[in-house]
C-alpha cells in the first residue's frame, strides 16, 4: 500500500485505499484535501484515474510514502506561479484536478520516471533539478532530460 503526503500538510497524509480496482470512497475525500492547493488551501475533487495511477506506480516501485510536491492548482496560483516565471504551463491539467507532481521517499527519481512511463496512463515529465516527476491524466507522452 503506498501513503501520499502534501509536502504543505504533512497533517493530511492518507493511504490509496484501493477495493478491488476502485480507490475506496475515503480515499477519494482525504485524497482532495491532501490534493488541496497549498497556497490557498483549496480542495478540489481528483480525477480517480489520476489515484489508479499513483496506485499503480506505487505498486510499480515496491510501496512507499509519495510526496506531493503540487497537487491540484488554482487558476490564480497557476496564474501567479507563471507571472513568477515557473515552468507552468498556462492551460495546466493540475488546475483541473489532473495532474500531480510527486517523489517517492528513498526511491532515486530517474526510475520514479521509468516507471510511470512504463505504466502508460498520460503525461509523464522528469524534473530532475527540482527531484520530483509530473504524473497526469491527459495524453499519454513524456517530457524531459533523458535518463540512460
Amino acid at each position: 500500500m503506498s501513503t501520499i503526503e502534501p509536502r504543505a500538510r504533512p497533517d493530511l497524509r492518507c493511504r490509496l485505499l484501493v477495493t478491488g480496482l476502485a480507490l475506496a470512497p475515503l480515499g477519494l475525500t482525504r485524497s482532495a484535501a491532501a490534493f488541496a492547493d497549498a497556497a490557498r488551501m483549496l480542495a478540489f475533487r481528483v480525477d480517480p484515474r489520476l489515484l489508479d495511477t499513483l496506485h499503480a506506480l506505487g505498486v510499480a516501485c515496491g510501496g512507499g510514502t509519495f510526496e506531493i510536491v503540487s497537487g491540484y492548482r488554482s487558476p490564480k496560483t497557476n496564474a501567479q506561479l507563471r507571472e513568477a516565471g515557473d515552468d507552468v504551463a498556462e492551460h495546466s491539467l493540475h488546475m483541473e484536478g489532473r495532474a500531480i507532481d510527486v517523489r517517492l521517499a528513498g526511491f532515486p527519481t530517474a526510475r520514479l520516471r521509468q516507471a510511470t512511463i512504463a505504466l502508460s496512463r498520460g503525461g509523464v515529465g522528469y524534473y530532475p533539478e527540482s527531484d520530483f516527476v509530473h504524473l497526469d491524466t491527459g495524453r499519454v507522452c513524456a517530457w524531459g532530460p533523458r535518463v540512460a
